[in-house]
């Protein structure tokens, strides 16, 4: 990509002259830099195809498109595309022991792999230039045999390019490695992965562990060694961390529902009509909050709010999603300035409007940033004059047979603060 970033009417040329574009990595795209090459294409009617083994961010930003196809990790293995992964958690709470404790145990399966006659390669897997600096001294001081390197950005270009080579010729058989490998980084031997530092997302993870599940037919099973008592990770890898977990089984798990997430949103973006051009429906992010009325109709209108809205302020107009029973729309609205009253200088202010349809329990909930609006003129005008807000304590009637923790203080503070 920064090989075409020089120059916007070569990017437009480019477009021009060609009639399709694929792009690798799709998730890239949601940056801006992709996103602008992706829009060109887009504004000159050019077909795009993306691929992405993780269509999700750990940003939140939502990779645009509609899913066509979605190939399952489960298959991939299945079809023998991918080894079996070998999952080993290790439960030391002592920073220095614990990597010892992980440098070794990865250690001892490269070595066990070597002597199976599997031509295997150990990457040491840390967050940053400094802990690399760390970790490779305790891998000097376990397996110097095995001839330990570092590789980082901070390296020159040189030395990176003789460190791979090394690792290529068997002249080493351990790296330790900041982050991980840049895509497209081919080494089917690494498959003895040390997690010093481990991912805290779950796209990043699946990522990191395609490098050491591509199968090849002289090479065995991927093993990965993880401290779990120490693992700072997301709660959607959690499980992955607990003792005795199946990677095989979590990982597809992780996987398939991240993926079917995104096709749910995907498809709910594709549900709206008449988007105005430039507006990503999947980029809005409202609260979880709303108001809620009960409804007599048997059906809504959202057309109905066109009557309540005054066009001057109608920044986006109203769309919605017919088989989600979802409107949207946002107004453009001016309020008095907190510091002064006056009335020549005043705020602009953006809100959100949205309105979902329950049919089947015939509930109408508005979430809406404006928190001085009148809700019942807009009930009203998707679902008719018998609207009812449902308030007071009805409303907790919601939490009915959830079960909620809650802790009580055990007179902890009464003995500390005696003598």
């Amino acid at each position: 990509m920064s090989s075409l970033l020089g120059s916007e009417a070569t990017l437009v040329e480019l477009a021009d002259k060609c009639s399709h574009l694929f792009i690798d990595e799709a998730h890239h795209v949601a940056a801006r830099t992709w996103q602008g090459l992706r829009d060109i294409f887009e504004e000159k009617g050019k077909t795009i195809l993306q691929f992405t083994a993780t269509p999700f961010r750990r940003d939140g930003k939502q990779v645009e498109g509609k899913s066509v196809y979605t190939y399952p990790l489960r298959k991939a293995q299945q079809a023998g595309y991918f080894t079996p992964i070998n999952f080993i958690s290790l439960w030391e709470y002592s920073s220095p022991l614990a990597e010892r404790a992980v440098a070794s145990k990865a250690t001892e399966i490269l070595r066990r792999d070597i002597e199976a006659g599997y031509d295997h390669l150990l990457m040491a897997r840390v967050d940053t230039i400094p802990r690399a600096d760390e970790i490779i001294q305790v891998y000097a001081q376990i397996a110097p045999d095995l001839a330990p390197l570092v590789v980082h950005s901070d390296m020159p270009r040189s030395e990176q390019e003789a460190a791979l080579e090394a690792l290529r010729r068997r002249q080493s058989r351990i790296v330790v490695c900041v982050a991980m490998f840049g895509e497209g980084f081919d080494l089917p031997n690494l498959k003895v992965a040390a997690l010093h530092d481990v991912h805290k997302s779950l796209a990043v993870t699946l990522q990191f562990i395609g490098r050491f599940t591509r199968s090849h037919a002289a090479l065995g099973e991927a093993t990965i060694v993880a401290n779990a008592a120490t693992a700072d990770v997301d709660a959607a890898l959690e499980d992955l961390y607990a003792q005795d977990s199946d990677w095989n089984f979590l990982l597809r798990r992780l996987s398939e529902g991240a993926n079917e997430t995104q096709l749910k949103r995907s498809e709910f973006a594709e549900g709206f009509q008449n988007v105005p051009e430039g507006f990503p429906i999947s980029g809005i992010r409202p609260k979880m909050s709303a108001v809620v009325y009960r409804t007599q109709c048997l059906d809504w209108q959202p057309s109905g709010v066109k009557k309540i809205l005054d066009e001057n302020l109608i920044l986006i107009p109203p769309i919605w999603n017919s088989k989600g029973r979802v409107l949207l729309y946002i107004l453009r609205e001016e309020t008095p300035v907190a510091w002064g009253d006056t009335q020549r200088v005043k705020d602009l202010s953006h809100h959100l409007y949205l309105a979902f349809w329950d049919e089947q329990q015939g509930l109408l909930f508005i979430n809406s940033t404006n928190k001085d609006a009148n809700h019942r003129d807009l009930a009203k005008a998707l679902a008719g004059e018998a609207v009812q807000l449902i308030q007071g304590e009805n409303v907790y009637r919601a939490l009915h047979d959830v079960k909620r923790l809650t802790l009580s203080n055990l007179g902890l503070l009464h003995l500390l603060n005696r003598a």
